[in-house]
């Protein structure tokens, strides 16, 4: 039977990890999917021959980033839970645990430097819109009043699927960090171990000790009586 230190707080840390990762990687997903239905949406309120360019990039850009880091959290807290469980993994999950420690902290870190300018963006910016005819690009008052006509407002802010990517992530970010830690300790508990069961002689050896002072007693015993 293979000893699992601190397999409980392990299950715990990686399973919510886990989860909210999951959670955090679907909602940047459908963000995404959201985001170029409303694009196609408004694009298709322009009359003919006005072509309407819409300009989402950087916050895009970040999102779809963060998802990437969400994924791969999420991935390794469960291929890590995983292995904690089924027995006959149990092994390999132990003598993996730094590896798996520093990969959940640098993901952890990835999503968190993708959320800090997804923040800015989601709180201070909009979608870049221009409207041309032809080669005439269309006054932005013009373009916007349009916009805010048709129902449809620019603002990030005002977007809930883009609230929810704004939200869940750091979630994962708080759950994996805290299984980072968790994974780094129970590392050290089984390097810990390891080193005592080294240290410490096996009993059939101190048995053999034993045998062999006994031996050796009677020996010299036998020597002083002769």
């Amino acid at each position: 039977m293979v000893a699992v230190p601190h397999k409980n707080a392990r299950l715990a840390v990686l399973l919510a990890a886990s989860v909210f990762a999951c959670v955090a990687a679907c909602i940047g997903l459908n963000a995404l999917i959201r985001s170029n239905q409303s694009q196609t949406r408004l694009k298709k309120l322009a009359p003919a021959p006005t072509v309407l360019e819409i300009d989402v990039s950087a916050i895009t850009n970040v999102g779809i980033v963060g998802t990437v880091g969400n994924i791969l959290l999420s991935g390794t807290a469960f291929l890590a839970l995983s292995a904690t469980i089924l027995p006959v993994t149990q092994g390999l999950a132990n003598k993996t645990l730094r590896p798996t420690a520093a990969i959940l902290a640098f993901t952890s870190l990835w999503v968190l430097v993708c959320m800090i300018p997804y923040i800015v963006f989601f709180a201070r910016d909009s979608a870049g819109l221009r409207a041309f005819i032809g080669s005439t690009e269309l006054p932005q008052s013009v373009v916007q009043q349009t916009a805010a006509r048709s129902g449809h407002s620019t603002r990030y802010r005002t977007m809930w699927y883009l609230k929810l990517l704004a939200i869940f992530p750091w979630f994962s970010i708080v759950a994996g960090a805290i299984a980072s830690f968790v994974l780094f300790r129970a590392a050290s508990a089984v390097d810990a171990a390891s080193t005592s069961a080294v240290a410490a002689p096996a009993p059939e050896t101190k048995e053999v000790d034993r045998e062999s002072d006994t031996k050796e007693s009677v020996t010299h015993n036998e020597k002083a009586e002769a």
